[in-house]
């Protein structure tokens, strides 16, 4: 290296502002090479030229290559070599920017249209009543019960029943509930214990919109309260009242409308009673039913509380009942109570004069359970029950038979009272529950019947079984 020569380090970097007089210097340094290689004829190579053959006249074409990015050596001596250029500024492009992952299930703003396609079929075919019923659900309900008992309601001056043990297959109900459409809900429950009339539900539900719904099929009448809201295959009894002075059928042909407005308010209609079921003593008849029975019912839900507001018109608008409650429920566990008054209008015979009374009937239930254990849940259930008979002497003693037996050779007289406690020991969830409950009731009955003679029974009842739902 001769003193005069340029050598550029590759890592050194020069400002933008020292381009300008770079480039001034390589062009000057080229000139004066070119010149002395003419003078000397010595050809310098500055491009290479292509391989393919320059037409005729032409010039030919020079691709330049790229400038090294490291510095030259310096040559001999003897031929002049030119002075490095200083490498051009390097454009670093930035990196690409990363897309953020949208997180699933992120809330989608009102109003904005959704970007997933419902799983719907096209508009051109028509869907299966496959597809519609694609929500629905088959459940099996069953319950078998070991009762030891000692008949005591059975019990009078020339009667003592015996001790008895009787295994019986007390509830096996299969059920089919799902959507046909996103608005139309049906619920069907049969009940294979009653092959007299095993449909225990048959309805549907048309929600007109988010406030209004039909009901139309065959549904449990809104009375007697939320007793009859609980009622299911896990129940062990009915109280006295449920049991045999409802006023209308546990379930029967209806039609309803619901609104929701602070809770649930339902219109009922339902099919009533016969002129021969209202008759002191009832009949029985194939008689055609009265103008249908009309409820009113309002369930609210106010957190952990639920009041209840129930009202039924029966027996030709002549009869009439009035429910009220309140439930609490948490956590699987609820506690409820309430009570029914039951104006029933019938026409007493005595000799030959009728006359149309009332006979009022008053139940008081309260109903609970503990879920908060899952291996131990207690239950228990009492309720009070009376009969306040018409306050006319001519009739108040001649037709005690128009209240209904509740065993085979005893007529409740005026009040009973009936208590059930156990606890129930889940084992795979629903599917499998042993239980064990004790059943007592007491009550003034008349003996015998038609004697207008009373006097206090009592019965109890010992309950092991299994229920469950598959």
């Amino acid at each position: 290296m001769t003193p005069g020569d340029t050598v550029i380090s590759p890592s050194k970097t020069y400002p933008r502002c020292s381009i300008g007089l770079a480039c001034w210097a390589v062009t000057a340094a080229l000139s004066a090479s070119a010149q002395e290689a003419a003078s000397e004829d010595i050809p310098t190579i500055d491009a290479q030229v292509a391989p393919s053959s320059p037409a005729a006249g032409t010039e030919p074409e020079t691709q330049s290559t790229p400038e090294p990015s490291r510095a030259q050596s310096p040559a001999p001596a003897t031929e002049p070599v030119p002075e490095a250029v200083a490498p051009e500024p390097r454009l670093e492009t930035p990196p690409p920017r990363k897309r953020r992952k949208k997180k699933a299930g992120r809330p989608r703003k009102e109003g904005s249209s959704p970007k997933v396609v419902d799983s719907e079929p096209p508009p051109n075919e028509a869907p299966t009543f496959a597809d519609k019923t694609r929500e629905g659900r088959v459940s099996i309900f069953y319950r078998m019960d070991l009762e030891r008992t000692d008949n005591g309601l059975e019990k009078s001056a020339t009667i003592t029943p015996n001790r008895t043990t009787d295994m019986t297959l007390a509830a096996l109900k299969t059920g089919l509930v799902g959507e046909y459409r996103k608005d139309l809900d049906y619920n069907l429950l049969v009940d294979l214990t009653q092959p007299d009339d095993p449909i225990e539900l048959a309805k549907a539900t048309w929600r007109l919109n988010r406030f209004f719904s039909v009901i139309v099929g065959k549904d449990y009448v809104n009375q007697g309260g939320f007793e009859v809201k609980h009622w299911n295959y896990e129940n062990l009894s009915l109280s006295s009242y449920a049991e045999s002075w409802l006023p209308l059928p546990l379930s029967t042909p209806t039609f309803g409308l619901t609104m929701n407005v602070l809770g649930t308010v339902t219109l009922q209609v339902a099919r009533d009673l016969t002129k021969a079921q209202v008759k002191s003593p009832p009949t029985a008849t194939s008689e055609k039913p009265l103008q249908p029975a009309t409820t009113l019912e309002y369930l609210g839900v106010l957190g952990h509380f639920s009041p209840l507001l129930q009202m039924g018109f029966y027996n030709h608008g002549t009869s009439r009942y009035l429910a009220f409650g309140l439930q609490i429920s948490a956590h699987s566990s609820y506690l409820y109570g309430n009570y029914v008054m039951d104006f029933r209008n019938a026409q007493f015979t005595s000799g030959a004069s009728t006359k149309k009374l009332d006979t009022v009937y008053n139940s008081l239930v309260v109903q609970g359970e503990l879920a908060a254990l899952k291996a131990f849940r207690p239950f228990f259930k009492v309720d009070l029950f009376a009969v306040q008979e018409p306050d006319d002497a001519d009739f108040k003693l001649k037709d005690r038979s128009f209240n209904s037996p509740i065993s085979g050779n005893s007529v409740l007289d005026d009040n009973a009272t009936h208590a059930t406690i156990g606890w129930r020991s889940p084992i795979r969830g629903e599917e499998l529950v042993p239980y064990l409950a004790m059943d007592v009731v007491t009550g003034t009955f008349e003996s015998p019947v038609g004697s207008g003679k009373t006097e206090q029974r009592r019965a109890s009842a010992f309950k092991l079984g299994v229920a469950g739902k598959l």
